[in-house]
């Protein structure tokens, strides 16, 4: 029969192979060659996952790993909640702010209801080793910002960048192997826009409170997506950069990516107001202490609840995770407008956010989506020179980093929640010297984290729209 698959999330052909009276029958598809099964759903004609083809099997290593590849799956992907809907899964848009429409009437999720799967501890998704698709991303974000320790190298994870990134990641933790880290990353590029980037956002949208993407400026030409990072008050809005996007941007198109808010408003509140520069080395140490403690032991899939547990209650450790899974998330929805251009403008955190859509978009194939990406104050690690010269590609101008050495926050906050293991392109000039990025030293007029996006004219100012202003770094 022709259905869905729960496996490749393509219709194809199934071939009957084992006809059962007590139980369902087993089916083989025309495509992966996994075995599959009819979804339990009353009325419901796609097919779920049985067990995993015959060479999948053979290599199935652990005790764990064999009882999962013997296991059938009761629903398909739309009843189990993986996704929305198959036939939206390779879906183009007109228009960014209409990305809803991938994941419109969402079905009853059968899973969810009937046990305590896909559950979430402190607001942040609990992706454990079985969560397919998605899961190498997400181990990847989580060693970036220092908490999976050292690979069987020694080399510390949040050094590493691409495929080796992703495969220490997933060893670390348990879950996955490293092939599918290699997989995964070198599909990324052609992944985004297509089935299986669509899987892939159908597991973060529903992860990242806030996520919406909101139009702010009709006009014409290229389209300005700016993503703020901490926030001064939990309005997630476009008012701070309202004055310097007039300046260059008034006649384009504006959307503002949003994120996460009530988080980013609560560490903005912290470390934005009147916290002294003694204060906030003494929150370096308690972040770095807890950091460094995290890092020390491996995650197994045993303890990734508790694991998850401890990264929502580290506001900063679940942003920097959420950031990442945020820029995959808008790299695909942009993959889906193959006709149009944009300028991305990140402040903080939202630059994180940029960094992973760039590196992402980057390993597409089709000509370069992005015009220019404007990092103010960057919340990212600088010395990832592969990860950078990467993220390079994704633009056809130039990517200009916007850095203050007065930046307390980015100085002591952001190193400690790492573990001291990463210095932000907000306080440094990334260690690249790939043409296409710039690094420029706006310490003249730059005086604290919370200064970047009310200035924002001036930094227009200091970065290559031929306005004289700012040092270059």
């Amino acid at each position: 029969m022709q259905a869905y698959c729960s496996w490749c999330y393509k219709k194809t052909n199934h071939k009957l192979v084992e006809h059962n009276y007590l139980r369902r029958n087993v089916y083989k598809c025309s495509g992966c060659q996994n075995y599959t099964l009819e979804c339990r759903a009353i009325g419901c004609n796609h097919h779920t996952k049985g067990h995993p083809n015959d060479e999948l099997s053979r290599t199935a290593g652990s005790v764990i790993d064999k009882l999962k590849h013997n296991w059938h799956a009761e629903f398909c992907a739309e009843h189990d909640g993986t996704i929305a809907s198959f036939d939206r899964l390779n879906q183009h848009l007109e228009d960014i702010r209409n990305f809803n429409i991938l994941f419109e009437n969402r079905k009853f999720n059968m899973v969810k209801t009937t046990t305590s799967i896909g559950t979430a501890i402190g607001g942040v998704a609990v992706f454990a080793a079985t969560a397919g698709t998605a899961a190498p991303a997400f181990a990847a974000a989580l060693g970036n910002v220092g908490l999976l320790g050292a690979a069987s190298t020694g080399t510390a994870i949040s050094t590493l960048s691409g495929a080796a990134l992703t495969s220490a990641s997933l060893a670390a933790i348990g879950g996955g192997t490293v092939a599918s880290g290699v997989i995964f990353i070198s599909a990324a590029g052609a992944a985004v826009g297509g089935v299986l980037g669509g899987v892939v956002s159908n597991q973060y949208v529903g992860a990242i409170k806030n996520f919406d993407i909101k139009q702010y400026n009709e006009g014409e030409g290229i389209s300005v997506i700016f993503v703020n990072g901490f926030l001064n008050e939990d309005n997630d809005d476009l008012e701070d950069w309202r004055a310097g996007a007039r300046l260059m941007f008034k006649d384009n198109p504006w959307y503002l990516t949003t994120w996460e808010s009530k988080k980013k408003a609560d560490i903005g509140s912290l470390v934005g107001g009147n916290m002294s520069k003694t204060a906030l080395k003494a929150y370096m140490k308690k972040l770095a202490s807890r950091a460094t403690k995290k890092a020390g032991s491996k995650i197994s899939p045993l303890t990734w609840a508790a694991f998850a547990a401890d990264l929502a209650g580290n506001d900063w450790h679940s942003a920097m995770s959420k950031a990442a899974m945020t820029g995959i998330l808008l790299a695909d929805i942009i993959a889906r407008t193959p006709s149009k251009k944009y300028i991305l403008v990140g402040h903080s955190l939202g630059a994180r956010v940029i960094y992973y859509a760039l590196e992402v978009l980057s390993s597409r194939t089709t000509k370069p989506q992005i015009q220019d990406a404007i990092l103010l104050g960057g919340a990212i690690g600088a010395q990832d020179e592969a990860g950078w010269a990467s993220a390079a590609k994704a633009v056809s101008g130039k990517i200009y980093n916007c850095l203050s050495s007065k930046d307390d926050v980015l100085n002591y906050a952001y190193q400690g929640a790492s573990a001291l293991t990463s210095i932000p392109i907000g306080v440094t000039p990334i260690a690249t010297i790939s043409p296409k990025i710039e690094n420029w030293d706006c310490s003249e007029f730059i005086d604290s984290h919370m200064a970047w996006k009310p200035k924002f004219g001036e930094v227009l100012t200091a970065i290559d729209y031929k306005i004289q202003k700012g040092r270059r770094a």
